[in-house]
């Protein structure tokens, strides 16, 4: 019956809604990647990408739907193929490097200036901001346990947390970190103003738990960390 009908197509464009709005972000991610790393075209990838997210809000029907899923499988096999092909050749110096750029919450490490790895991450929360700056780490254990500098009952304090992964890069106690009680999609743009739950750290770069390990075993002490806005 056509009351049948309607009820399918209906299923089927929540269905196929749920599942694009499920990638939409993973897809945004890899774009502030391409941003982060600068590479050629990056913002008109993101151009791309805007048209693809307005595509997905206006999006009303199965066929409608299926075409911006067109588009977002176009676009990420162009993200992925602009990525690899501006690999190396980065100006950030020789050697392993981190650098991690606040506005896109994006971390790239570098090897004689080619990129080997980048996660979104989570910087400080504007009333305790991640410095800018050229640092390197100085000291790294595992675990650590962060004891805050505030005392109870201000607005900075924390109890004592114990991470799996910590590397110290200034002299003031902000580490790079693994972040156990934030969601893996929690992590990248906006995430350093989210207050409640604490999300958004005090000065450190919290990172994905399931990347942390590899970047501390792949991060010798000195290793330079570049902070940019």
């Amino acid at each position: 019956s056509s009351d049948l009908g309607a009820l399918q197509e209906l299923s089927q464009t929540i269905t196929l809604n749920t599942q694009l709005n499920a990638s939409i972000r993973p897809l945004y991610l890899t774009v502030l990647q391409a941003e982060a790393e600068d590479v050629p075209g990056a913002d008109d990838l993101m151009s791309q990408y805007q048209a693809v997210d307005q595509g997905l809000t206006a999006a009303t029907t199965p066929e409608q739907l299926d075409a911006v899923q067109q588009q977002m499988s176009a676009l990420q096999t162009i993200v992925a193929g602009d990525l690899s092909a501006d690999q190396c050749g980065h100006d950030v110096g020789s050697g392993k490097v981190i650098t991690i750029n606040l506005t896109y919450q994006e971390m790239v490490l570098y090897d004689d200036g080619c990129a080997v790895n980048a996660t979104p991450v989570t910087t400080g929360r504007p009333t305790a901001p991640t410095p800018v700056g050229t640092f390197a780490t100085w000291r790294e254990a595992a675990p650590w346990t962060m004891i805050s500098s505030s005392p109870p009952g201000h607005p900075l304090w924390y109890p004592d947390t114990v991470v799996q992964w910590a590397m110290e890069f200034d002299g003031r106690g902000d580490f790079i970190h693994d972040a156990y009680w934030e969601a893996q999609e929690a992590f990248g743009p906006g995430s350093e103003y989210v207050l409640v739950p604490d999300t958004a750290s005090i000065g450190c770069v919290q990172v994905p738990t399931a990347i942390m390990g590899w970047v501390y075993d792949w991060t010798p002490l000195g290793t330079p960390v570049i902070i940019t806005n």
